[in-house]
């Protein structure tokens, strides 16, 4: 029988996720910059902070992951990226809110407090579009 820690290796790996990611601090109790639905995470953070540099857009996005139209961004992101209701396990919180710079995104400054509590938030509310 498996255990739980490498079961959550397995699933990071299927999801894509590099197993060197570690799982987020996410506190719950945070304040959020805007209310964190995906509406006001999809125009608030991810088009200004990992769209206009073609990180996540244009014909080929980085990583297959196009963040140019809403409902294609939501569901790309609910396919491995985003485990909803789990925001420490999930790869964009993940990445956005780790110290390593090797998996930081977006590539360059990371978000500020108030954005990541957003986003996570988003997410340990069940990831809804």
């Amino acid at each position: 029988m498996f255990s739980r820690a490498v079961l959550l290796v397995v699933a990071l790996a299927l999801a894509g996720c590099p197993a060197e990611l570690e799982p987020a601090d996410v506190d719950p109790d945070c304040t959020p910059q805007y209310e964190p639905t995906f509406a006001n995470v999809f125009d608030n953070t991810l088009v200004p902070d990992c769209s206009p540099s073609g990180c996540h857009s244009g014909p080929v996005p980085k990583a297959g992951m196009d963040l140019s139209e809403i409902d294609v961004a939501h569901a790309e992101l609910l396919d491995g990226r985003v485990i909803p209701g789990d925001p420490e396990h999930s790869e964009l919180v993940m990445r956005i809110f780790t110290d390593d710079r090797s998996f930081l995104m977006p590539v360059g400054d990371p978000l500020s407090d108030a954005e990541q509590c957003a986003a996570a938030l988003w997410v340990l509310g069940g990831a809804e579009r």
